[in-house]
């Protein structure tokens, strides 16, 4: 379990990655998380919001 943060109105979203492994190797990655809660964050990729990262230039 993970928080995956934005910079949107939702904030921190709390994610869950499951993952399936087939001979040592990640095969499928399956996310799971609130949708109502991620909202804001598909809003803001339908505007095409980007925020420059001050962090990565």
């Amino acid at each position: 379990m993970f928080d995956f943060i934005t910079d949107t109105a939702a904030g921190a979203v709390r994610r869950i990655e499951l993952l399936t492994v087939n001979a040592d190797k990640i095969s499928e990655v399956e996310l799971v998380l609130d949708r109502a809660a991620f909202a804001p964050v598909n809003e803001a990729l339908k505007r095409g919001c980007r925020r420059p990262n001050k962090d990565h230039t």
